[in-house]
C-alpha cells in the first residue's frame, strides 16, 4: 500500500557521525524555499504595481477623487487640491464635508449630480460652477462613476475633474 498522495516525501541521508539515518525534511524545504521566493516575487510586482498607480494618481493634471454619499471627500489628488486652493488633501478633507453647500455655488447642483448618479451609474462631462478655498470661483466638468461593492452595495463616487473656467469665459 503507497503513501498518501498529499503527504510530503522525506528523503533520508545517512550522518557519518551518527552511523545511523534519521529523516530529514530536504524536500519540504524545497518546497518552503519555492513557496517564500513566489511570495516575495509576488510582493515585489504588488509594490510595484503599487508605485505605479500611485505615481498616476499624484501626478495627473487633472484632478481625481473619492467622495461619500454625503459629500465628504475620502481621497483627493494634489492636483484636485490645489485646483480647489488647498495646501494638502487633509486640509481640503478637513475643510469640505458637504460638497452641496460649500463647494458647489449653486447647491441644487449636487441634488441633480446624484440624481444622475442614480439613474445612469455616472455622469459625464458634468458643469458646475464652484467656490474654491479663497472664496473666487472656478466653472468644472467632472466625469464620475459609481462604485460598489460584489454584492452590489455603494461604496463611493470616484472620478475625474478639470477645471473648463477658460471656456466657459
Amino acid at each position: 500500500m503507497g503513501a498518501p498522495q498529499n503527504k510530503i516525501e522525506l528523503a533520508r541521508r545517512r550522518t557519518p557521525a551518527a552511523g545511523g539515518s534519521h529523516a530529514v525534511p530536504i524536500r519540504l524545504h524545497r518546497v518552503l524555499q519555492y513557496e517564500i521566493q513566489k511570495r516575495q516575487q509576488a510582493d515585489q510586482a504588488l509594490r510595484l504595481a503599487e508605485h505605479r498607480y500611485r505615481s498616476i494618481f499624484e501626478h495627473a493634471l487633472e484632478g481625481i477623487f473619492q467622495t461619500s454619499a454625503e459629500g465628504k471627500y475620502m481621497e483627493a489628488n494634489p492636483a484636485l487640491v490645489k485646483m480647489y486652493g488647498y495646501e494638502s488633501f487633509d486640509e481640503l478633507a478637513n475643510n469640505i464635508n458637504n460638497i452641496a453647500t460649500q463647494l458647489y455655488v449653486d447647491p441644487h447642483r449636487r441634488t441633480e449630480f446624484i440624481r444622475l448618479m442614480q439613474e445612469h451609474g455616472q455622469v459625464l462631462h458634468f458643469e458646475s460652477e464652484v467656490r474654491r478655498r479663497d472664496g473666487k470661483t472656478l466653472w468644472i466638468s467632472e466625469n464620475v462613476r459609481s462604485i460598489h461593492d460584489d454584492a452590489g452595495n455603494f461604496l463611493y463616487y470616484e472620478g475625474t475633474v478639470d477645471d473648463i473656467t477658460e471656456l466657459k469665459l
